[in-house]
């Protein structure tokens, strides 16, 4: 327990100051950068830096490009007034979810998407096919599909 606290004040922090310092030089106009979305997002933030789009390192990876703002778009709005919205995946259609993903997910094992039957049941990558919660298309076993 005390170890998986010590990982996310260290993911924290590394978002904070190591985040900040290689992605601030490269920051379009509207983008905050990901130290802004940690400010607010701090839950969110331990689970994405967990993931493999949180891995700085990779430069195929969100968070070696936009951070947070890879998938979700420009940010200072909203980092400025939180009434102002940002592209929250959840509340999109299943089509504009994948349209989201495939920017970067186009190729290897996810070249085959379009003319799946995931897509003609207009079901996103990022949702199960029952809509409930739990494993999501993208990791279901083969025989779901």
């Amino acid at each position: 327990m005390r170890h998986m606290r010590y990982l996310r004040w260290l993911s924290v922090a590394l978002a904070l100051f190591v985040a900040p310092s290689m992605s601030n030089a490269q920051k379009p106009p509207g983008y905050a950068g990901t130290a802004a979305c940690v400010d607010c997002h701090k839950e969110n933030f331990g689970a994405f830096n967990n993931s493999l789009h949180g891995k700085a390192a990779d430069s195929r990876t969100p968070a070696a490009s936009l951070g947070c703002e890879t998938c979700h778009g420009p940010g200072a709005k909203h980092a400025d007034n939180p009434d102002e919205k940002i592209r929250g995946l959840k509340n999109l259609s299943p089509d504009a979810v994948t349209a989201v993903c495939t920017g970067c997910h186009s190729a290897g094992e996810h070249a085959l998407w379009a003319g799946s039957k995931h897509e003609a049941r207009g079901v996103a990558c990022t949702s199960r096919e029952d809509g409930e919660a739990g494993p999501t298309v993208r990791n279901l076993p083969p025989e779901h599909c």
